[in-house]
């Protein structure tokens, strides 16, 4: 099996297609990862070539691969009304209580009851967790594979740093992001980085990252049934990074929108589907395979992640196949410089 550039690779984790779900009234943006080629001072891949190596079609305007659409609910579903989650408020002016107690016996959803606790996860302190990426033709045939490794701190609030083959190096502690390949900054990544470490960041983090209330919102939750079974879904949105402006609102911001499908007896989530800012897109992942993060911890997250098309065919899988603690983890590392 051919081994192609990571960033080709996760194209086929963000096809874009009309969903069901309401249309956003928000303009449309390019993908979550731009195509490296479309950066300044990278050079387009030959679109020819690679399509007669790989067997898949390539845009020749852009140099990515046309894969077929991603992203619809397959079956069809009963959906009761929409439930609004009871949030308690932490003053008059209505902001949210931070205390994960107060969070939890607050919200009917079934999930966040079930979750590890914040202590539990922050006790994990530094993982570095390796990523394997394997991206399927239509065919279900495997067409190329990529790691990464991912260094992580669960104590602190989104620091994560990634490491590509190619030498190319992506970091954030908190909002400040830097991206640098073989060793030199390269700010013409940024986008790009930014992008993909809130991704993988997300990725590792789930499902507990959805409870912290600093960054998404519970919009509500209900029951719809899918193949004669009744399953929970809980809506989330991401909280904004920046406070709103003063003021009457004059347009609503873009958000991205989560949903979690849930098992209601138990709260195991099944699935993730979601659409980011300013996309309409719906993209579906189902979870499997879950384990123990670490031995002797309680927090339990899978360790594998199929994204599927229109047909419920897989186009993506992301898999957990290491995990190590470290000691500790300078800011430095995250930062790069």
């Amino acid at each position: 099996m051919g081994v192609i550039p990571f960033a080709l690779l996760f194209c086929t984790l963000l096809p874009q297609i009309p969903t069901q779900k309401p249309a956003l009234a928000l303009p449309s943006t390019p993908s979550l990862i731009a195509p490296q080629s479309a950066m300044k001072g990278e050079p387009k891949p030959a679109a020819e070539n690679q399509g007669a190596h790989l067997g898949v079609a390539f845009d020749p305007a852009t140099g990515w691969p046309k894969t077929s659409d991603v992203a619809k609910r397959p079956e069809a579903e009963t959906r009761a009304a929409l439930r609004p989650i009871p949030v308690a408020t932490g003053s008059a002016t209505g902001s949210q209580p931070t205390d994960f107690t107060a969070m939890q016996a607050a919200l009917p959803a079934a999930p966040f009851r079930s979750m590890a606790k914040p202590a539990e996860v922050a006790a994990l302190g530094v993982l570095l967790v390796s990523w394997r990426i394997t991206v399927f033709s239509d065919g279900g045939a495997p067409i190329g594979t990529s790691d990464v490794n991912h260094l992580c701190d669960l104590a602190a609030k989104q620091r994560d740093r990634l490491e590509h083959a190619d030498g190319r190096i992506f970091g954030r502690c908190g909002t400040d992001v830097s991206a640098e390949r073989n060793g030199a900054p390269f700010p013409t990544l940024l986008p790009f980085a930014a992008q993909e470490l809130e991704l993988f960041g997300m990725h590792l983090r789930l499902p507990f990252g959805f409870a912290d209330r600093h960054y998404f919102d519970e919009l509500g939750s209900e029951s719809f049934a899918r193949n004669g079974e009744t399953l929970l879904r809980v809506l989330l949105q991401r909280h904004p990074s920046e406070p709103a402006p003063m003021g009457p609102v004059v347009m609503a911001r873009p958000a991205d929108h989560y949903e979690l499908i849930c098992e209601p007896a138990t709260g195991q989530v099944r699935e993730v589907e979601y659409s980011l800012a300013g996309a309409k897109e719906l993209r579906r992942v189902r979870l499997e395979d879950w384990r123990r993060l670490r031995e002797a911890t309680p927090v339990v997250v899978p360790f594998r992640r199929v994204y599927l098309d229109a047909e419920s065919r897989k186009t993506l899988v992301m898999e957990i196949v290491k995990v190590e603690s470290k000691a500790s983890a300078s800011e430095r590392e995250f930062r790069l410089y």
